[in-house]
């Protein structure tokens, strides 16, 4: 006979599922959430990680939704995206940075620019791992087509540069090159 005692202990169930989607509608409306993720079941990790991962897919297809039927002005982008790079930030490389980092500099920049797009914003959104990051980026991206943005408060921003040093990119709306 097995008891209670003997089962392996798992997290109690959390049907707050209003609360879920009232958290989710704030973060949508503001980009804001509470950082121990409450209306989660789960420990602390579980609660963050499902909470995050639920936001970005309602960040994703509120994005689509505010988008379908805006097209991001026309904005041709060379071929070259890394020479095309290279160019607009070598003036400022060049001012700002000793003779013998400019070229390590510019190696580093010219491959750090993403354009936001319809073919990459879902996938740039879901691989960021901060909430507001992801939502600033989508407010961007919404801009650049003239859509409506995600809540009143969001700032109109022509790029933004990620905290990860090691995934560091400026990212910028085609039509804002």
């Amino acid at each position: 006979m097995t008891t209670q005692a003997h089962l392996p202990r798992q997290a109690a169930p959390n049907d707050d599922e209003p609360a879920r989607q009232a958290a989710i509608e704030r973060y949508l409306r503001t980009g804001k959430y509470e950082t121990t993720s409450p209306a989660w079941p789960g420990n602390a990790w579980e609660r963050e990680v499902r909470a995050h991962d639920d936001m970005i897919r309602a960040l994703v297809a509120e994005v689509n939704k505010l988008a379908a039927g805006h097209e991001i002005p026309s904005a041709s982008l060379p071929a070259d995206l890394v020479a095309f790079t290279r160019k607009k930030v070598e003036p400022m490389a060049r001012g700002l940075f000793r003779r013998d980092e400019q070229e390590a500099v510019l190696a580093v920049l010219e491959k750090s620019v993403v354009f936001l797009t319809p073919a990459n914003i879902d996938q740039v959104l879901l691989q960021c791992s901060w909430l507001h990051t992801a939502w600033s980026l989508a407010n961007l991206y919404l801009d650049s087509m003239g859509a409506s943005l995600l809540g009143p408060d969001a700032d109109k921003i022509m790029g933004l540069s990620r905290c990860a040093p090691e995934k560091s990119k400026i990212i910028s709306a085609p039509a804002q090159i």
